[in-house]
């Protein structure tokens, strides 16, 4: 049976889904007086994202949100060391701009901070369809977990409902808006912090390199785009694992695996105390992520950051450019395209120029084997400076005096250097066609966009 809300349920804004694009956007609208309405499928915010989540440390002043409280920050490890898949050789990356928190602690702090300043949270009802009349958007149909659907009417939606993208999925095709994901452009990421033996001594941890505080992303496990990371704290006793093996090449049952043949290496290793387990979205962002009363942010526009496949920081900065078009088509009681434009155009020259970047170099060097990555890391083709450069979410260095260094160490290494080279060469391509991106919407302008430069 499908209900139709009663007119004082109607809002200025839904937020389809309270994950971080969400519950940032659901923050940065509390206190505009506009109506907005924060829909979670689960029992309560943050409740399907128990696991720590590494995240650049200045996506919160960018996004112009509070930084998390302590009980939201996790430790993090006295060194830090990218190594090769065979744990012979390890870089230090010395102070990395990353920090990682807890994802599911965090959202609930923000989403109270929004309830306390206005906005209402309806959780247990899942976001299913948009409602379309004449062409926009003006609401969503809602499932709760009987079966019982509503329809709840807005001024705009915005669909922060992840990599699944419920509401821009289901779009009409002349908006351009709905874009799907393949499998080779998903990334499977699983973490997990288990306990271990509380009276370890650390001359006891018998799997070294996996020394105690020291945290060690082993690459290329499972083909280029593949991350083992382990951080044994002795003191909180703890081990933290992070795992992340694309789909196409063994995704889920390639983690499990992963994370298994850790623990059977370590008998002092027990039970999982925080952790879980999703599909990361790792393509270029989509090309239109508005239409008529609707935008998409957050993995629903495939935000996240193909480098090292997190896509907290990107919701959180959308959220901030969002929200700023949101404000103005309420103001102007224009909730067209139009004016939702100043969203896209101002994230795809930015932070979306930089991630078009990383997925066409991910595309070009992705065929690289665990043998040819180990190489590059031996001869410091990729070196610290890459590493920060990459986890920093910036374009690599591209003048002649970078490249003469590379080529000089690169030796035999000829073959993907070259590789890499080119990469480099179609990404850099690629993030000036982005940094073009049309600052206001028109048809034919933007098809012409569209068409300056394949990704």
């Amino acid at each position: 049976m499908v209900r139709e809300l009663c007119n004082e349920r109607d809002f200025d804004l839904i937020i389809a889904g309270a994950g971080p694009a969400g519950a940032a956007l659901a923050y940065k609208m509390a206190s505009t007086g506009a109506r907005t309405l924060l829909l979670e499928k689960a029992d309560f915010p943050g409740q399907t994202r128990p696991w720590v989540v590494d995240v650049e440390e200045s996506c919160f002043s960018r996004g112009n949100i509070p930084p998390p409280e302590k009980d939201s920050l996790w430790k993090k490890a006295s060194r830090h060391f990218l190594s090769t898949s065979d744990l012979t050789t390890m870089t230090e990356i010395g102070e990395s701009p990353l920090i990682s928190i807890k994802n599911d602690s965090y959202i609930r702090e923000i989403v109270s901070r929004a309830k306390r300043r206005g906005v209402k949270l309806l959780c247990g009802r899942e976001a299913i369809s948009p409602l379309i009349h004449k062409d926009s958007v003006v609401g969503v149909e809602v499932v709760d977990s009987n079966g019982n659907k509503e329809k709840i009417l807005a001024k705009i939606v915005a669909d922060c409902t992840g990599i699944s993208a419920a509401i821009r999925s289901q779009t009409p095709d002349h908006w351009k808006m709905n874009e799907s994901i393949e499998l080779k452009d998903i990334v499977y990421a699983k973490r997990e912090t288990r306990r271990i033996q509380k009276d370890l001594d650390a001359e006891e941890v018998p799997c070294l390199p996996y020394a105690p505080g020291v945290r060690i992303d082993r690459s290329g496990v499972r083909g280029a785009y593949s991350i083992e990371s382990v951080f044994i704290d002795i003191e909180e006793s703890f081990i933290d694992i992070l795992v992340g093996v694309k789909a196409d090449r063994g995704g889920r049952s390639a983690c499990s695996e992963l994370i298994e043949n850790i623990i059977q290496k370590m008998p002092y290793v027990g039970e999982v105390i925080y952790g879980g387990e999703a599909p990361i979205p790792i393509r270029n962002p989509i090309e239109c992520p508005v239409g008529n009363g609707i935008l998409s942010l957050g993995d629903s526009a495939f935000q996240a950051v193909p480098m090292h496949g997190s896509g907290f920081a990107s919701a959180v900065i959308a959220a901030e450019i969002a929200s700023r078009s949101i404000i103005q088509a309420i103001e102007s009681k224009r909730y067209t395209r139009q004016v939702l434009w100043k969203y896209a155009s101002e994230f795809n020259r930015g932070r979306g120029a930089i991630l078009t970047y990383y997925d066409v170099l991910r595309k070009n060097v992705e065929s690289m084997n665990a043998y040819e990555i180990d190489k590059m890391i031996r001869s410091r083709i990729i070196s610290e400076e890459e590493t920060l450069t990459g986890l920093s979410v910036r374009p690599f260095p591209a003048s002649p005096l970078y490249i003469a260094k590379k080529i000089v160490r690169g030796g035999a290494l000829f073959r993907p250097l070259l590789r890499f080279g080119i990469a480099g060469g179609l990404a850099r391509m690629a993030y000036r066609k982005y940094r073009k991106y049309p600052d206001s919407y028109n048809h034919e302008a933007f098809e012409k966009w569209k068409k300056s430069f394949p990704v």
